[in-house]
């Protein structure tokens, strides 16, 4: 096979990119994966731990993960689930610890030129609230939501990435929602609540 340039392999899917790294050990095709995936990865990750600097180390891990086992990736199968699948799994795992750490904030500040400072404190404020509720799901409903919303995968998808049945997705979706409803509601009176008391 003749080696394709690096322009050229950006063109390729996922799956033929695999397939060089797979045959090849082809590292221009693995940093082009990881260009692909390496933003999609951190924020689905730190959407389940609530930590940046973890998020950091597990995408880290994902990606070394995947290279280690390159021989073994089924090139029939989606690339993307395959990389998502890893993510949940170790962002599960690092969970299952017992290490869930506090939100890191830091990482979820907007920057919006379009708005006027009342306007962007405003935003910056509902999204601080929905992040640090969305932490209080549990680890399933949390992932289900954010797979759901986030990365606009669909239910079987999603079940298929969680390695569950489709009624448990429909169900983590559904409470998740309810209780992330309920959650930035009270956290939204206690919000404007202290606003009044100032």
């Amino acid at each position: 096979m003749v080696k394709a340039n690096m322009e050229d392999k950006r063109k390729l899917k996922d799956e033929k990119l695999m397939m060089l790294i797979n045959l090849y050990d082809d590292r221009e095709a693995f940093e082009i994966i990881m260009d692909r995936y390496k933003k999609k990865i951190l924020n689905l990750v730190l959407r389940i731990t609530g930590n940046f600097h973890v998020a950091e180390e597990i995408s880290q891990d994902v990606f070394v993960s995947l290279y280690l086992n390159r021989k073994r990736y089924d090139i029939k199968g989606k690339f993307s689930s395959l990389i998502f699948k890893i993510a949940i799994n170790k962002s599960f795992n690092y969970l299952k610890k017992g290490k869930e750490l506090p939100l890191d904030s830091e990482k979820f500040k907007l920057r919006d030129n379009s708005l006027t400072p009342y306007e962007l404190a405003l935003k910056n404020e509902r999204k601080r609230i929905f992040e640090e509720n969305l932490q209080k799901l549990s680890p399933v409903e949390r992932t289900a939501l954010i797979l759901y919303t986030k990365e606009g995968k669909s239910y079987n998808e999603i079940a298929d990435l969680m390695e569950c049945s489709l009624q448990s997705v429909k169900n983590f979706i559904h409470r998740g929602k309810l209780k992330l409803i309920k959650l930035v509601e009270e956290s939204t009176k206690k919000s404007s609540g202290e606003e009044k008391n100032v």
